[in-house]
């Protein structure tokens, strides 16, 4: 995600990314993982606005840790996403825990206040349709 959000979708390129991961790490589940760089990289101006949407007033994205930003990006994406097979509420345990991983009860608790607000942003336009 920090790539995706330093670059934008104009200069990447997925399929370098996908062997910068397929190299450097053990190899992680390369179709989830293209999949969530793929959308990244087309939904980057949509990911960044809904984050910057869910801050609070006198807060920019400028203070943000780039690797809580990550996390907030790539979960953001995941929840967008319409074909998502993962429910919101695990979706929100699994980025918060993650988050618990780099970060004390502070930006943990951000993150996982942020994913709880953004599951009930995403589901009001769904009830309004209905």
């Amino acid at each position: 995600m920090l790539f995706v959000h330093q670059y934008g979708e104009a200069d990447m390129q997925t399929d370098q990314l996908l062997s910068f991961f397929d190299e450097t790490w053990e190899k992680p589940d390369m179709h989830f993982l293209q999949k969530r760089l793929t959308s990244a990289c087309k939904n980057i101006i949509s990911i960044d606005e809904c984050i910057t949407s869910g801050l609070q007033s006198g807060w920019t994205m400028d203070r943000i840790d780039p690797v809580l930003y990550a996390i907030l990006a790539a979960a953001t994406d995941e929840m967008m996403d319409p074909s998502k097979e993962t429910p919101a509420e695990i979706i929100v345990k699994e980025y918060a825990d993650l988050a618990a991983d780099f970060f004390d009860i502070s930006e943990t608790a951000f993150v996982n206040a942020y994913l709880n607000d953004l599951k009930v942003r995403l589901v009001a336009p769904v009830q309004e349709k209905d």
